[in-house]
């Protein structure tokens, strides 16, 4: 399967937006029609990704399976 962005779109079949934490919705409030978006089409095996990705699984759960538990698994420069 070759992933677009329609295809990875959190919206379900209904048209109604999925459930999110995110409390700024600029960008969604802004933005125009979604049959006014281009079609970006993702067909290099490094981007196929399923529709939803939880990335602690990949970044926090790889760095203890590592053995690195005990370490900072990121930070921020202030």
């Amino acid at each position: 399967m070759v992933a677009t962005a329609k295809s990875l779109s959190v919206e379900s079949a209904s048209s109604q937006p999925a459930a999110t934490a995110h409390l700024d919705t600029f960008a969604h409030d802004n933005l125009p029609p979604r049959a006014q978006w281009p079609e970006m089409i993702f067909t290099r095996p490094e981007l196929q990704y399923p529709a939803r990705i939880n990335c602690v699984a990949h970044f926090l759960d790889r760095w203890v399976a590592q053995g690195r538990g005990d370490a900072p698994a990121s930070s921020a420069r202030r």
